[in-house]
């Protein structure tokens, strides 16, 4: 964890875009960077859209187990870290996500205890 703490203080001192892009450069591999960018926008989609799975990998060029695993850290993971970035980047719909899940919730309830 000690890593991750590391790497957090220097996103967390980068001033700038360009900064940002030559760290990223610098730090990763071109598929590295592939293989991240592809999951960040299949996070997106899958937060931002009802696109079936499928969809989601064509229109992202990434493989179907890929979409499969982001879903499952995005809504059945515990850690919460998609959820949690996406929220803030997208309140208004991380509020609709959480009514639907709350209906979904009251619903099931209904069905188990009449």
């Amino acid at each position: 964890m000690h890593t991750l703490h590391s790497l957090y203080t220097a996103f967390s001192n980068i001033e700038s875009q360009e900064e940002f892009d030559n760290f990223i450069v610098d730090l990763l591999t071109p598929r590295e960077i592939k293989t991240i960018g592809e999951r960040w926008e299949i996070a997106q989609l899958l937060f931002n859209t009802n696109l079936p799975q499928e969809i989601i990998a064509q229109r992202v060029g990434g493989s179907p187990a890929t979409v499969v695993r982001v879903a499952r850290f995005l809504y059945a993971e515990k850690f919460g870290g998609y959820f949690s970035v996406l929220s803030k980047l997208f309140p208004m719909r991380a509020r609709k996500i959480a009514k639907d899940q709350i209906g979904k919730v009251s619903s099931a309830s209904r069905r188990h205890h009449p």
